[in-house]
């Protein structure tokens, strides 16, 4: 992750990283890896791909009745 950070901060890229992690917290998704995002460039300008891969997260593998529990269940 530090070489990573570095590299992008060469491109002012580093703190639109850290989206993803806090975006893959709020969704739930554990499935984050290299090969599932990505850098779009031109010439002069770069930036991060849209957020994309997000198949593994809010409860994919859990049944149909645990989902529609945790949608009704007041938390807040």
């Amino acid at each position: 992750m530090p070489n990573i950070l570095k590299l992008l901060s060469e491109y002012t890229l580093d703190k639109d990283f850290m989206v993803l992690p806090v975006f893959d917290a709020l969704i739930a998704n554990n499935d984050r890896y290299c090969d599932n995002w990505g850098v779009l460039g031109g010439s002069k300008r770069y930036r991060l791909a849209p957020i994309y891969d997000n198949g593994s997260s809010i409860g994919f593998n859990e049944l149909d009745l645990k989902k529609q529990k945790m949608l009704t269940d007041n938390i807040c």
